[in-house]
């Protein structure tokens, strides 16, 4: 069965953000624009900032996490050679890893929770699942649950930063009180479904 929740929420928020001129970028928040017109209803406009994605659905991945999920999973070697802008992936990794995880089944329920709340007491949310932000123990935990992992990652932890990046205030404590939205997954339990899901699917 293919992924269509995440591609339905995607294409739909797209239109959206085209629909209002909504200024999106990566990694930074959106205008919000309440008061609005959807269909000749109200359209109550409410903005979740979401850092870092992984899991299921997902053919691109700029992610060095999900490429190393990807290849453990036996989808090929994708963890070699560079990635964004030619970057060998072992930096990369350590310079992505500083941006707050959220698995994506995660992301699916806090926005299933946001659209059924009958009102939302603020415009701005921020969405994590709290994993960790060392990308050393990001690769160990993969490690972990799959012994021929080293062998096929071919990354020495030593080269991946061991201390974990500040999350600087970026939580979902917010979306939690607002919405009682809590992460389903551990990390290890997210790499694990990922993983799975990979076995079944080509992506």
């Amino acid at each position: 069965m293919a992924p269509t929740f995440e591609a339905t929420v995607k294409r739909a928020l797209e239109a959206i953000a085209l629909d209002y001129a909504t200024s999106m970028q990566m990694g930074g928040s959106a205008n919000v624009r309440s008061g609005q017109k959807l269909n000749g209803g109200p359209l109550d406009v409410a903005v979740l900032r979401i850092p870092t994605e992984f899991g299921p659905g997902y053919t691109y991945m700029g992610s060095p996490l999900s490429r190393a999920v990807h290849t453990v999973a036996g989808k090929g070697d994708l963890i070699s050679g560079t990635g964004y802008m030619g970057m060998p992936l072992p930096d990369l990794w350590n310079l992505i890893a500083m941006s707050p995880l959220t698995y994506v089944r995660d992301t699916a329920n806090a926005l299933v929770r946001l659209v059924q709340s009958e009102a939302l007491a603020h415009r701005v949310y921020n969405l994590s699942s709290g994993f960790t932000t060392s990308p050393r123990e990001q690769l160990l935990a993969l490690s972990r649950l799959r012994p021929d992992a080293g062998k096929l990652l071919k990354i020495d932890p030593d080269v991946l930063r061991e201390e974990p990046y500040p999350t600087y205030g970026f939580s979902s404590e917010r979306l939690a009180e607002d919405t009682g939205w809590a992460p389903a997954y551990s990390f290890e339990e997210a790499l694990e479904d990922y993983i799975g899901w990979l076995q079944q699917h080509p992506y």
